[in-house]
């Protein structure tokens, strides 16, 4: 059975049977073949085990960056909302300060009251800001004459030194009721008389001798002449002819 198997395959068999070396050579290539591309597989395999890992980790990085993302929206939300971008056009800083103002224009208003005879009122302005400007700080004066607002700024020269100085007043006055042990006893004025008429002047100079009667040291910087028949006790400040200046104490 086998030799008549052999003559039938013998019979089959087509051509030249190869020699032994072009086989061994065919068969050393094609297993170098092989060899590279089972090395090749393992390469994929290991690049394909990487990527998984990179998958999952770019999946949770994704899912971070979600949660990151929700924050942040409402971080710079709550950020626009206090730096200004809300519909009173008032930053967080200037709110806080508005709310000392209001304490401080009430302190001030009891002063600018005494010192106008009663026209004019000092208030914080509630007008939302124009454009792109911020507000919150602004103020505007209630004329009592007209019964109307109007800008501090249509305030004549005189009128606007007494408003700042009951602001200073009525900041000094809130400094002192918020710190408890703090006392600002001492108070300069420095010029602005010069642009008061005679009655408004003597408004003011009665209302600082009050404040010198309780007992706080009032000091006035001015070169008013109408000033010095006022004030008992002075430091007069003379030029002399070399160029230099002398400073005496009067006491009248």
């Amino acid at each position: 059975q086998a030799e008549a198997d052999c003559r039938q395959r013998e019979a089959a068999w087509q051509g030249e049977i190869p020699p032994e070396e072009v086989v061994s050579q065919q068969y050393q290539e094609a297993k170098a073949r092989l060899d590279g591309l089972n090395r090749g597989r393992g390469e994929k395999s290991q690049q394909k085990k990487s990527s998984a890992q990179a998958v999952k980790r770019l999946e949770a990085l994704e899912e971070e960056f979600s949660g990151l993302q929700k924050q942040y929206c409402q971080a710079a939300r709550l950020y626009k909302l206090l730096s200004g971008s809300n519909p009173r056009r008032v930053p967080m800083d200037k709110y806080v300060l508005s709310i000392m103002l209001e304490e401080i224009l009430a302190c001030a208003n009891r002063f600018l009251t005494r010192f106008s005879r009663d026209r004019y009122t000092l208030w914080r302005s509630q007008e939302r800001a124009a454009h792109n400007a911020y507000g919150g700080l602004d103020l505007v004066v209630l004329d009592g004459m007209t019964g109307h607002e109007r800008s501090v700024d249509t305030l004549s020269g005189g009128e606007q030194f007494l408003a700042s100085l009951s602001l200073a007043l009525g900041l000094s006055e809130t400094v002192q009721n918020q710190s408890g042990c703090v006392e600002l006893e001492a108070l300069f004025i420095d010029e602005g008389f010069g642009s008061l008429d005679q009655e408004t002047l003597d408004t003011a100079m009665k209302a600082l001798a009050m404040l010198h009667q309780g007992g706080r040291t009032i000091g006035i910087i001015s070169h008013v002449s109408e000033l010095r028949n006022r004030i008992p006790c002075r430091i007069e400040v003379s030029r002399l002819p070399d160029g230099s200046a002398k400073a005496e104490v009067v006491s009248e």
